[in-house]
């Protein structure tokens, strides 16, 4: 089980085509970086950044899997929250993979706020989220989800925080459609016991799962996709 789950490998090609068009050298802030796959992803175009998130064993793992670009200076791990960043120089690229989703109104705004604050006048936020409230099942209620979003719901947070849409995108359709009765099964089976923990335990959980046809995969699914 070496694979990367269907969901992130769509993920991946998606930011990877969209980063084509950058030019020149770009500074990322990956926040909610997770076991840091995302972080080599940026890496591998020759940027340099910063990875954040809450769960210190997914960090320990960010650390490990790209240790190259941390020697070189080209990477750190910051094992907290945006508040922490407080004193970083700003960056091109500010992205959040599955993060404002576990956000209530109050912490989204400062949330957003922070980003604008660590972007550069000519950057980019990025922001990947689940889509559908027809799709919420027992992973929302695990992962400590507030929402998922909707078409709707995108464009008016870009209109309430002032930001400027340059591309939505649905990534995962029709597959993540397909497997969603096989998800909730696995994870009903797998993680259950997570919903005795706090929101916030939850939410810090979800940087670190490991469970196999959920988080990880054979490799032979990266070819098929």
């Amino acid at each position: 089980m070496t694979g990367l789950p269907p969901g992130t490998i769509l993920q991946h090609l998606y930011i990877s085509e969209r980063l084509k068009s950058l030019s020149g050298k770009q500074r990322f802030l990956d926040i909610g970086s997770g076991n840091g796959m995302l972080s080599t992803l940026l890496l591998s175009f020759g940027f340099n950044g910063v990875a954040i998130d809450l769960n210190e064993g997914a960090c320990k793992n960010n650390i490990e899997i790209n240790k190259l670009a941390i020697e070189a200076k080209r990477f750190k791990v910051v094992h907290g929250n945006l508040l922490d960043l407080k004193d970083e120089d700003k960056f091109d690229i500010v992205i959040a993979c599955m993060v404002i989703e576990h956000l209530r109104e109050e912490e989204l705004r400062s949330f957003i706020t922070a980003c604008k604050e660590l972007l550069l006048p000519s950057g980019r936020i990025v922001f990947l989220v689940p889509s559908s409230m027809k799709y919420w099942g027992i992973e929302d209620d695990i992962a400590g989800h507030i929402l998922r979003y909707e078409v709707k719901d995108v464009y008016d947070l870009a209109n309430k925080f002032n930001l400027k849409l340059e591309h939505v995108a649905g990534l995962t359709y029709p597959i993540s459609n397909w497997l969603f009765r096989f998800s909730n099964r696995i994870i009903d089976k797998n993680e259950r016991d997570k919903l005795n923990l706090s929101e916030q335990e939850r939410t810090v959980y979800t940087g670190n799962r490991d469970v196999n046809f959920k988080t990880k995969f054979p490799s032979f699914f990266n070819v098929i996709l």
